[in-house]
């Protein structure tokens, strides 16, 4: 848990969005769903690049709760074609002379741009090299689902890297309640072990050195630095999609990061810092940036900030910049907002 290594577990956004297309064809209440993975009401306004990790949880486990085993294996099967599979595949840096190997080394390297409280590696165990993930979180309840999950993504990826659709895949998993998903059809072709240290799929050597199988040079394209581990750094990306609506209250932070209220205060002491001060520094940012650069009227900017009239929110930011918002905005407002 975060108690213990000291960071927020964050995921890039893109993830969720991605997720969330597996509710498409349910009648399901947008903004229901939206509510029980505690996401910001106005995400598709805003597009964060980090979400804490927690939204994820809430999406694969009420999806999971919700459905067959069949149909969970054949939506996450075809969320991880159709989605994760090639986005994963667009930020290696790789050609058509690099092996399944060179694909799975540089995934390990660039995880952390997309979460950082997971651990994937090549291994050599005994006489075989498994891609492993290495997770904690086994008694929570998203847990079995986030397990099955993964293994879906790595016997798709190891496919779309090899073309092995044809062979027996070796898998390892830690919950021994998954064994009901392995008797569906799909994923018949999987041998399974139970109880394991790790989540992982076996790859044979032969496998490993073999060519990559793609037409052309995988695109090359930049991405994002690797996410914070500091606590701070990290706590600061998992709220700030939160503080657009106005102040925060610690419960509903908590409850946003599933945590306990004193267990994020203490996390914050040890840091220097208390909530409520750091929560007053993350909106005077949002405020100073609105003021800077955009149109909006200093009216909606106090509404939005959760301010019901511009008395309390002009003292809040004369408190903190020795202006007015209209004093500051004239001092410094981007020339290139009309």
């Amino acid at each position: 848990m975060w108690q213990t290594c000291k960071r927020i577990p964050l995921v890039k956004s893109a993830c969720l969005h991605d997720l969330s297309e597996l509710f498409g064809d349910k009648k399901t209440n947008k903004q229901r769903l939206m509510s029980i993975a505690n996401v910001p009401d106005d995400l598709q306004y805003q597009s964060p690049t980090y979400l804490p990790e927690k939204t994820l949880h809430n999406l694969i486990f009420e999806f999971g709760e919700n459905t067959s085993n069949e149909l969970f294996i054949d939506k996450i099967k075809t969320t991880c074609i159709e989605n994760y599979v090639p986005s994963t595949l667009r930020i290696l840096n790789l050609n058509n002379k690099s092996t399944v190997r060179d694909a799975l080394e540089e995934f390990c390297k660039v995880i952390d741009c997309y979460s950082n409280n997971t651990l994937i590696t090549v291994e050599k165990y005994h006489d075989s090299y498994w891609l492993a993930r290495y997770k904690g979180g086994e008694n929570e309840k998203w847990y079995k689902y986030g397990e099955m999950f993964t293994i879906i993504f790595m016997v798709t990826l190891l496919e779309n890297l090899a073309s092995s659709k044809t062979k027996t895949v070796q898998v390892s998993v830690k919950k021994p309640e998954l064994a009901e998903y392995f008797k569906c059809k799909p994923l018949s072709h999987i041998q399974l072990y139970l109880g394991r240290n790790a989540t992982g799929i076996k790859i044979d050597n032969d496998t490993l050195e073999q060519r990559l199988n793609i037409e052309s040079t995988f695109n090359l394209n930049c991405f994002d630095e690797p996410i914070p581990k500091s606590f701070l750094a990290s706590f600061e990306l998992a709220i700030k999609p939160y503080i657009h609506s106005g102040r925060l209250p610690i419960s509903r932070a908590a409850k946003i990061l599933g945590v306990h209220p004193r267990a994020l205060q203490r996390q914050l002491k040890n840091s220097g810092v208390t909530y409520s001060n750091i929560i007053e520094d993350m909106m005077l940012k949002r405020c100073i940036k609105l003021l800077t650069y955009s149109k909006t009227s200093i009216t909606e900017i106090a509404m939005s900030m959760g301010y019901a009239d511009t008395a309390n929110f002009t003292r809040f930011i004369r408190k903190n910049l020795g202006y007015s918002p209209l004093q500051y905005r004239k001092k410094y407002r981007n020339p290139e907002i009309s």
